[in-house]
């Protein structure tokens, strides 16, 4: 069978939970990473690290046996929450942390990720593309990463800002033109998600589950 690649470009962050109790070095990038590695031969991680995170997650990586690209920076960043549902208090404070230089990958099939600290310019025969900002998420475009074939995958909110929409479905349509991508999946929480294309729509319903630990869901989603 023929090898398959995957580049990931995403933030590695400190999370913190007090109930149920949880520490780990995850972030959007290093769990999609690891979640990844069991249907994909070969994962590359690239992401900013300060040493403290470097050391804590190489640990991780090695346990899920992905390799590592970790751009030197002054700054760790960590999420704590009082439980999953909550929302997390980002240490150092949202609007002080330190902008970088990009991050440049170039690769065949690429999942890119929105980071606190910078952005990832990529270019990419396959790419999808989750934005993974609550305040302002960047187009695509707009960092000057480009890709034959597109996948935004956002949640609603997201969608909403970045189309400037109030209703999710017709701000995924304006998505899809205005990033020239080939489907937009919109996040809608117990509504589920909408895929949308230039020719359908579906919804897929949420699906009940046993227990739910929703720290970093939306990562592996």
């Amino acid at each position: 069978a023929e090898m398959t690649e995957l580049s990931i470009v995403g933030g590695v962050y400190h999370e913190r939970c007090q109930w149920p109790d949880w520490d780990m070095v995850f972030g959007s990038g290093g769990r999609a990473a690891a979640a990844v590695t069991s249907v994909v031969d070969e994962v590359k991680l690239h992401f900013y690290a300060a040493d403290d995170i470097s050391k804590k997650f190489s640990t991780t990586a090695e346990l899920y046996g992905f390799d590592v690209v970790a751009v030197p920076v002054s700054q760790s960043i960590s999420f704590d929450y009082v439980h999953p549902l909550a929302m997390p208090i980002i240490r150092p404070p949202f609007g002080t942390i330190a902008q970088n230089a990009p991050i440049t990958v170039e690769a065949d099939t690429v999942l890119r990720f929105g980071m606190l600290e910078g952005t990832a310019m990529v270019k990419a025969k396959t790419c999808v593309y989750d934005p993974q900002a609550a305040l302002a998420p960047e187009q695509f475009l707009a960092n000057g990463s480009s890709a034959e074939r597109l996948a935004i995958v956002a949640n609603s909110g997201e969608v909403k800002l970045l189309s400037g929409l109030e209703d999710p479905a017709a701000g995924a349509r304006r998505l899809l033109e205005d990033s020239k991508a080939e489907v937009v999946v919109v996040k809608s929480g117990l509504e589920g998600a909408i895929v949308i294309t230039t020719t359908s729509q579906e919804l897929v319903p949420a699906f009940r589950s046993s227990s739910s630990f929703t720290i970093g869901s939306g990562d592996v989603f």
